[in-house]
């Protein structure tokens, strides 16, 4: 996992993973929390602009890196946008078992975002 944050505030993150299963597709998102030992601990999903409204929950105000492994097993993942996050509140990647939206919890790691400059 690798982020980079530009001092104009545009943020990309990066991924990268191997193991996975082949052609299974998977959805990954910035979340707000650590990780813990309960996969809800990470809580929700980062959001540029925080909303309870559904349809908030999209590709242009999340950092979604949806995935679907080739026959080893291996992916990349890429995302880009022109905010950056704020301090203290994007600090986990999930990885779910469907892509999109949607999907349990199969996969979390803690990641130290920087926020945007």
């Amino acid at each position: 996992m690798r982020q980079y944050t530009a001092d104009s505030g545009e943020t990309t993150v990066k991924l990268r993973v191997k193991g996975m299963k082949p052609g299974h597709a998977y959805g990954v998102h910035v979340h707000r929390k650590p990780c813990g030992a309960d996969p809800a601990a990470a809580g929700g999903h980062y959001q540029h602009r925080p909303s309870d409204d559904p349809r908030a929950a999209n590709p242009d105000n999340e950092v979604w890196l949806d995935f679907t492994p080739g026959p080893g097993g291996q992916a990349r993942a890429r995302a880009h946008h022109d905010w950056g996050f704020r301090p203290g509140q994007a600090n986990s990647v999930v990885i779910h078992d469907e892509p999109g939206n949607h999907g349990a919890r199969v996969a979390c790691f803690t990641v130290p975002f920087r926020p945007a400059r």
